[in-house]
């Protein structure tokens, strides 16, 4: 005999909120990490607020009206003045403190998404990956129920009212299996030749990257462990146990990433991710295990708790949350079938872009072919001197702006070569009276299978103006 109806949906509520709920301790503990992720970020910003998203800096054509998400309602469509770049910056941080500390968690979020993905709409040459995460874990920081105690749900939810757990679950699931695609569909990850050709491209080699380049089949066995581990991430719709597994594997496997490859702030990002997918049975065995610990982690717990009260938002406010959500997670999803497409339809993207959430995951997919490509602009002074146009040091052809992390996202775009972004560098680098011309010189070296001297070709050379 069957069960009535109304049982049915008794038992796919208690089913689904087994395998959706989200402690929330972990979601406290990921919004301050994610807080204090964008507060780094930002005050990394600060120095080159002119420069990279001012109107009259490095790359005015890129910050004319943005150069991404064209659709999303930036707040630079009102004014493009400097004045308002600063705005936007100093609003920013001051939500990303509110949300590191806990004042209204959620709200401090969305503040923080807004004016970021503002930022980054300014300016595609100022943007890499670690800011695409931390966007986007902004995003659904605002949308995922407010941190507090261990108990779960209040009262039995419908599918839809889990929406913003299951649409951060896709996401988290969504930015890895991508990558694993795009790299299986790359000669040198199916190689197994991957790892170690990423590991040959680090501009700043450190003991790690020297030991792992020193045991090639221990590199090759990490590219293929890699693409196991980003597939392994669907996984997280199962329940708490397997996502307790996952949070410690991807937990490592970022920490191993940091250790030997110059991500910037991509691995402490995705680290804060995960650790919104820790259960409860962490929290547990901690208390067990660390009891001095968990007691000043609970009373930290407690304060955060005043500081954003878990009061209703109303039924309207609850539906618009979901039904954002929904949205969110299907414009991610069209967007990642999209590219996957041989022949994308544009309109696709719109969803996502309006929203600020246009992202893809390539992860050194394409960047894995054993060939090491930079650029280096080269002031030439009138004395003769010849310094670094980023960092107006000594000229050093080995250097590649990564270790001026502001730049790094430059030296892509500039070595295709972009005529248009270099010329205007270019321009905005003979501003200065003691430079009479801009060189930008490209070079290629080849790393495997063995290391080889650079090839460099002059990209660009841009006399400036008499005076």
């Amino acid at each position: 005999m069957s069960r009535p109806f109304f049982e049915k949906g008794v038992v796919e509520q208690v089913n689904l909120a087994k395998a959706l709920h989200l402690d929330p301790r972990s979601l406290q503990l990921f919004r301050a990490g994610l807080g204090l992720v964008t507060v780094i970020d930002l005050l990394e910003r600060r120095p080159w607020l002119a420069a990279l998203y001012g109107p009259d800096g490095a790359f005015p054509h890129a910050v004319r009206l943005g150069s991404r998400y064209r659709f999303f309602p930036s707040a630079f469509w009102a004014s493009e003045s400097f004045t308002v770049v600063q705005s936007i910056h100093w609003i920013a941080l001051a939500a990303a403190l509110l949300l590191l500390v806990g004042v209204r968690a959620r709200l401090a979020a969305a503040v923080a998404f807004y004016c970021v993905t503002c930022l980054d709409q300014r300016n595609v040459y100022a943007t890499y990956g670690a800011h695409d995460l931390e966007r986007i874990l902004l995003f659904w920081a605002a949308l995922l129920p407010a941190g507090g105690d261990a108990q779960g749900p209040e009262r039995p939810k419908a599918w839809f009212e889990w929406a913003p757990e299951w649409g951060f679950l896709g996401q988290v699931a969504l930015v890895y299996v991508m990558a694993a695609l795009y790299k299986l569909d790359e000669p040198t990850w199916r190689d197994g030749e991957a790892v170690r050709a990423a590991l040959a491209l680090d501009p700043t080699p450190g003991a790690v990257t020297a030991w792992l380049l020193g045991m090639p089949r221990l590199a090759s066995a990490a590219t293929w462990v890699t693409i196991g581990v980003e597939l392994s991430s669907a996984l997280v719709f199962i329940g708490p146990r397997s996502r307790g597994a996952l949070s410690a594997t991807f937990i490592l496997f970022h920490i191993l990433l940091g250790a030997a490859l110059s991500l910037a702030l991509f691995s402490p990002t995705s680290i804060v991710m995960w650790t919104a997918l820790l259960p409860a049975a962490f929290w547990e065995s901690s208390a067990r295990l660390v009891p001095k610990a968990s007691s000043v982690m609970e009373r930290i717990s407690r304060f955060r708790r005043r500081l954003d009260p878990r009061g209703p938002t109303g039924p309207l406010g609850e539906r618009l949350t979901n039904g954002l959500a929904l949205v969110a997670f299907a414009s991610v999803l069209v967007l990642s079938g999209r590219s996957l497409m041989s022949r994308p339809a544009r309109y696709l993207n719109l969803p996502a872009d309006a929203l600020g959430l246009v992202q893809q995951w390539g992860m050194y997919a394409g960047d894995t072919a054993g060939i090491a490509e930079w650029v280096a602009p080269k002031a030439v002074l009138h004395d003769g001197t010849e310094v670094d146009a980023w960092t107006s040091a000594p000229f050093d052809p080995s250097y590649r702006a990564f270790g001026e992390r502001a730049w790094s996202p430059a030296v892509y775009t500039m070595r295709l070569p972009d005529e248009e972004a270099s010329r205007d560098f270019a321009a905005w680098v003979c501003k200065r009276p003691e430079v009479l011309r801009v060189d930008i010189l490209a070079f290629r070296r080849r790393v495997l299978p063995a290391p080889e001297p650079p090839t460099v070709s002059l990209a660009s050379a841009t006399p400036c103006p008499s005076r």
